[in-house]
């Protein structure tokens, strides 16, 4: 077996991204779904109709709620949820780690090369 392309009958004429580029609503796409068409410009047409034909826009209804969703996803009960899911699995390490104690920042008011107090 072999995986190149079958080649096209001789009666239809090889289409390219180029002639993908002139289609409209109104252009006939068959030639473009025919036998020995390759396949990358066959998917380009099949996009080019269904994204510019209001025919085949018409959406699902799963976008309605979707501003819903993704807030629910961001809340601090979702967080927690997922924290909690996460502790049930075991990937959370739920021990304290001991961590070295910050050192407190020098003063900000002395200047470098002064002296803290006033002499």
């Amino acid at each position: 077996m072999t995986d190149a392309q079958p080649a096209p009958p001789p009666n239809v004429p090889q289409l390219t991204l180029d002639d993908v580029a002139g289609l409209t609503p109104e252009s006939d796409y068959r030639p473009f779904t025919a036998p020995g068409v390759d396949p990358r410009v066959r998917n380009e047409a099949l996009k080019k109709l269904f994204h510019s034909d209001p025919h085949f826009a018409l959406g699902d209804d799963l976008n309605v709620c979707i501003d819903e969703v993704v807030e629910l996803a961001r809340s601090p009960l979702a967080r927690q949820r997922t924290i909690l899911q996460a502790r049930a699995l075991g990937l959370l390490d739920d021990d304290l780690v001991d961590q070295p104690e910050m050192p407190e920042p020098p003063d900000s008011r002395a200047s470098p090369g002064q002296p803290d107090s006033p002499g």
